[in-house]
């Protein structure tokens, strides 16, 4: 009976140095492998508080900021116009509408904000914002353009070529 008690011991002192070994194994490796519920739970909770926090400084900014987004569309008698300067005027501020003559300008506008929309080709057209009208239809006016210094002479041309 001796040593069937010695046997059991020895097997208990095996499984408790296994585990010891397992234990330290455990402790060399770094996250993700031995991550708790605990810390998990912290990380994603404060992670969620971050997140809510940039929501709300954002949904602040834009409640503070108390102007107006301005779209539109450009056009003239033929249709849309592609590449029109639209300015606020006063500023450096500006955008071109797109290849169907659509807009939306980069900054939140107040009301009574000027914009200038100008093209190669168009009288530059004024338009005052509206807050009741956050979208604005344009149509451009083509301006003649006439060139200056053509040439006109009664000589005929004759080649300079040797026949």
């Amino acid at each position: 009976m001796k040593t069937t008690k010695t046997m059991t011991t020895g097997t208990q002192e095996q499984k408790k140095v296994q585990t010891e070994q397992q234990s330290a194994l455990k402790k060399q490796y770094h996250w993700p492998f031995d991550l708790n519920t605990k810390s998990v739970k912290k990380i994603i909770s404060s992670f969620i508080l971050v997140m809510l926090a940039f929501s709300f400084s954002n949904s602040m900014q834009a409640q503070n900021n108390n102007g107006l987004t301005i779209n539109g569309i450009v056009s003239d008698e033929n249709g849309p116009v592609d590449q029109v300067t639209i300015t606020l005027k006063g500023t450096e501020t500006r955008t071109i509408s797109d290849k169907k003559g659509m807009f939306t300008f980069p900054e939140a506008l107040k009301e009574n904000d000027v914009l200038v929309f100008s093209h190669l080709g168009y009288h530059p057209q004024e338009v005052t914002i509206n807050k009741d009208a956050p979208f604005v239809k344009v149509q451009l006016d083509s301006e003649t353009i006439e060139i200056l210094g053509a040439l006109h002479s009664n000589k005929p041309y004759k080649s300079k070529r040797k026949k």
